[in-house]
């Protein structure tokens, strides 16, 4: 097992869940990549970091949750959430330079970017919802069997 993304920090952005509205998400797209530091990856670099690997996603407003989401080569994304015992099913695919996925409980599909920073810092950022989630780690494989 090889960690490729760790020690995401969240450099003052908040955010929330992609459930709740957009007033309460974090800052856009725009605002962040005003920082130079900040660069917006490429959907190759997305699908090389992502395909056949396990990602852990924290929503930014809410630190004590973490879900490990296995993205399937096959567009198949499967998540538990930590101290569950179930795994939910969704999708993830790439529309143009835009990364989606679906959210396996409600079915809503949240398309947006990945944007990375000085210390590993790794964020999606959507249009309902801002800069909101980061990617805390990256495993190679599908390392929780999921």
């Amino acid at each position: 097992m090889m960690t490729l993304v760790t020690a995401c920090q969240s450099r003052g952005l908040e955010g929330t869940s992609p459930e709740l509205p957009r007033e309460a998400a974090g800052p856009g797209l725009a605002e962040v990549l005003e920082d130079p530091n900040m660069v917006l990856l490429t959907a190759a670099e997305v699908r090389r970091y992502f395909t056949g690997n396990t990602v852990y996603w924290e929503p930014l407003g809410e630190p004590e949750k973490l879900y490990a989401a296995y993205y399937d080569p096959s567009g198949e994304r499967r998540v538990r959430e930590r101290g569950a015992m179930t795994v939910e099913v969704g999708r993830w695919r790439f529309e143009g330079e835009s990364f989606c996925q679906g959210d396996p409980k409600s079915g809503a599909e949240s398309c947006g970017s990945l944007v990375a920073g000085p210390d590993d810092v790794l964020a999606f950022c959507s249009e309902a919802q801002g800069c909101a989630w980061l990617v805390i780690g990256l495993n190679e494989g599908n390392s929780l069997s999921l």
